[in-house]
């Protein structure tokens, strides 16, 4: 089994001791944090560098490290495009605006000692997803003199047609977002949601990976809001709270009263976690699992994430 850790720029410092804690069990250790500026160039922001310096420079741990371009876009007025699609259609329309981008890619990370790169290219119209997988072939193959490995990560409603999909990248599935800022209360993740995912993404050539995610998520009234595991260990502490494990899940959950209002949370912890990474293996045998992201979580999922690979071949012996 592989696994693989997104720590991000944001929160750097909590995501690389995170990383530290499991880096003797972390295969893969992936720097999220290049984006796009305004003129179409790559930007990484002065956390983002400062977090890949440290990365580089200190680079003595076993794991594989992977540099993840975003499609986010940062606009000289201090605006961000989350995931923004006109950026992939000026990429994708044609041979010529493909090749340049991948000269651009090669170009950035041709000084930079990483074992791969991921593209995390989200929201693509439809209609270039036949040239977003010709994209990604063709980065593939431009990638392969220079010994450089090639992850790209995929949505849960963007399909691949039969042959797209090439042997030598490797594919990651977000199989989270089930709930969240766009939903009622819920889980990142469901039992059923997986095996829908199983589904529509067979594990026929064994590169299809599965990502995680972590933490969860508050609702009150309209308002929705991120949690890291810890925020959510620290209302239950303050609320003097005793979560229950949902069965259709594995995930934690509670409810209390804030300012006159009911409060609803849903989060995954180290059990949840290993729950969907077992159940995902007997679907279709998946091998393959990232997770979304490193950066205050509990000490018990860090020590559940570094001992996965153990428990999970233990409980298939039984």
């Amino acid at each position: 089994m592989t696994t693989s850790l997104w720590v991000v720029d944001w929160q750097s410092e909590e995501s690389l001791q995170d990383a530290e804690t499991i880096s003797h069990s972390l295969h893969n250790l992936i720097l999220f944090g290049t984006y796009f500026d305004e003129n179409g160039d790559f930007y990484q922001p002065d956390s983002a560098e400062e977090m890949v310096e440290t990365v580089l420079t200190e680079k003595e741990h076993q794991s594989s490290v992977y540099l993840s371009f975003v499609n986010d876009q940062f606009m000289d007025d201090g605006t961000i495009i989350q995931k923004n699609p006109d950026l992939l259609v000026n990429i994708l329309e044609t041979d010529y605006s493909r090749k340049e981008h991948i000269e651009q890619i090669l170009s950035f990370v041709h000084d930079k000692p990483i074992d791969g790169i991921e593209m995390d290219y989200e929201k693509i119209p439809t209609e270039y997803k036949t040239d977003f997988f010709l994209f990604t072939e063709e980065l593939g193959q431009a990638l392969q003199p220079l010994n450089l490995s090639l992850r790209v990560v995929l949505e849960p409603g963007f399909l691949p047609e039969e042959n797209e999909l090439q042997e030598s990248i490797d594919y990651v599935v977000m199989a989270y977002n089930l709930y969240g800022f766009h939903s009622e209360p819920g889980p990142k993740a469901s039992y059923e949601f997986l095996e829908v995912l199983s589904k529509r993404f067979p594990n026929d050539l064994g590169n299809i990976g599965m990502a995680l995610a972590t933490g969860g998520f508050s609702w009150q009234g309209d308002h929705v809001q991120a949690l890291s595991e810890q925020d959510a260990l620290a209302l239950i502490s303050k609320h003097e709270l005793t979560p229950t494990r949902d069965p259709n899940s594995g995930a934690m959950t509670f409810t209390f009263i804030e300012n006159h209002q009911l409060v609803e949370v849903w989060y995954a912890d180290g059990i949840t976690l290993k729950s969907w990474v077992e159940y995902l293996m007997e679907l279709d045998d998946y091998r393959d699992f990232s997770f979304w992201r490193a950066g205050q979580l509990a000490e018990s999922t860090l020590n559940h994430l570094a001992n996965l690979n153990e428990d999970v071949m233990k409980e298939k012996r039984k």
